[in-house]
């Protein structure tokens, strides 16, 4: 699947909001344009740089961070339920020692 097709399959997937699907496409005609030589006579300025990277962050964030910072926090709190549970089953009133 090409990068393009690829953007808009996690568009229509709903696995990114569309300013992130968006963000995708300027990076990508940002690297498109470094990868071809088109910045050769007109460089980006620093600024510019610093805004693709921000940019990249964004469907990095919410493609694979957001859902593993999530994943993590449902294991967290699933086990502290599943922990008073055991507790209670075992007769130990949960939270107590």
């Amino acid at each position: 699947m090409s990068l393009p097709s690829h953007c808009e399959a996690v568009g229509a997937q709903h696995l990114i909001y569309e300013d992130v699907r968006d963000a995708a496409h300027e990076v990508r005609f940002a690297g498109s344009d470094a990868a071809h030589g088109d910045l050769v006579d007109d460089p980006i300025s620093a600024e510019e740089a610093e805004s693709i990277g921000e940019l990249m962050d964004m469907p990095l964030e919410g493609i694979f961070i957001a859902p593993a910072k999530t994943a993590a926090q449902a294991a967290v709190r699933q086990a502290r339920k599943n922990a008073g549970t055991t507790a209670s089953v075992n007769g130990a009133v949960p939270g107590s020692p």
